[in-house]
């Protein structure tokens, strides 16, 4: 198994639609095979193309565990091509944590039906300790999840497909030892919010930051945010609607929809995010005329000095630089969405609240991503049961 690109897809040619399944490499000279059939419709494509890859890349059942990530690869090209139940930003990541980090392993040799929890364990281990790409350490615990998810839903994909018993990774619990975090991972205090948007209060960005801050969006779903999603109504409090996202694709931006059909919510916003946005809107209105006909004219609330939307990794450097500049630690914007579920929680707004402002698809995603904060208020409501009794 190697890291090649092994996708399945069914693409437009001239009047017609091309179902194309790449099947791996020739032995002698090492350009890539593939089977493609041209057809009128593209439901007929899509339905010769779920055939193949029944067939299998190399025909039968998947030996190893390399070979059936190349298979479940070809499954989830398709999901976003033909089914549409995958984002192409959820599959380049999906891609890239097979072809980077799971198909040159050994882990990757090893047959499926000799496939054991223990390994995963230890493959997931040893990446915690040297799994950096650029030999300067571990991965993080992000880096950790995103392998275990690829892992664990290939498996179960196998296993429905009755290609193995059992899916190995239920019985693994993959997690980050304990100290592997470093400092650029630490959750902020309120102090370190208010410090930065302080000390950022005159920066292009400043808007973004603090409406991000007050509302828990995601970052793309910030960038994807126009004036038109803005309410201000003269009774009743202002909000935003959000139902768009910015994301990383392959590393170009693509706009879309937001992360899941939940994830498409109106979210209340305070009086002071509303004064910080309308200085920004007047300032825009500056840049425009300054611009003139060189202006973009998306009705983007964040946008470059010529109107035009903002890139979410240009996003994310900004706010690193402006992080080192304010004095506090060294974050990516996703802590403004982590911190604002936090005070949520901490405050006392019920989970189902807290997971619509969100955007989670349910409760049980919201309870599990902040266990840590429910743990502490419950330690905190049973000390002062205790403080009554004393």
């Amino acid at each position: 198994m190697t890291g090649d690109n092994l996708a399945a897809g069914v693409r437009r040619r001239g009047s017609g639609y091309q179902a194309v399944l790449y099947v791996g490499r020739d032995p002698v000279t090492g350009r890539k095979v593939r089977r493609s059939k041209m057809f009128t419709d593209k439901r007929q494509a899509a339905a010769w193309l779920r055939v193949q890859r029944g067939k299998g890349a190399g025909g039968g059942t998947p030996e190893t565990l390399g070979s059936l990530l190349a298979r479940w690869l070809e499954h989830q090209t398709w999901r976003v091509e033909v089914d549409g139940s995958l984002s192409a930003a959820t599959l380049s990541w999906y891609r890239s944590a097979v072809e980077r980090h799971l198909a040159p392993a050994p882990i990757a040799g090893v047959r499926l039906r000799d496939l054991t929890g223990d390994d995963l364990r230890r493959f997931v281990a040893a990446k915690a300790q040297r799994g950096r790409l650029d030999g300067r350490g571990g991965l993080g615990r992000s880096s950790l999840r995103r392998l275990s998810v690829v892992l664990g839903a290939a498996l179960g994909w196998a296993h429905s497909e009755g290609w193995i018993p059992a899916n190995p990774a239920q019985a693994v619990r993959f997690a980050a030892p304990r100290g592997s975090e470093s400092a650029r991972e630490l959750a902020w205090t309120v102090a370190d919010l208010r410090r930065f948007l302080e000390h950022h209060a005159g920066h292009r960005m400043a808007a973004a930051w603090r409406l991000q801050a007050v509302t828990g969006a995601r970052r793309g779903e910030v960038l994807g945010l126009r004036w038109s999603d803005l309410a201000v109504p003269d009774i009743g409090p202002a909000s935003v609607t959000i139902k768009r996202a910015w994301t990383m694709v392959d590393s170009h931006p693509v706009l879309g929809e937001t992360k899941t059909v939940g994830s498409a919510r109106t979210v209340p916003i305070d009086a002071g995010t509303v004064e910080t946005l309308t200085r920004w809107r007047d300032r825009q209105a500056t840049d425009a005329v300054a611009w003139g006909d060189g202006w973009h004219r998306g009705g983007w609330i964040v946008t470059r000095e010529d109107g035009s939307p903002v890139r979410p990794d240009t996003f994310t450097r900004t706010f690193k630089a402006a992080c080192a500049a304010a004095g506090v630690p060294v974050v990516t914007p996703h802590t403004l969405r982590h911190l604002a579920a936090t005070l949520l929680l901490e405050g006392g707004v019920p989970t189902k609240v807290v997971a619509d402002v969100l955007g989670h698809s349910s409760t049980r995603v919201t309870a599990e991503t902040y266990q840590h904060v429910r743990e502490s208020m419950a330690a905190q409501a049973v000390g002062r049961i205790a403080d009554q009794l004393t």
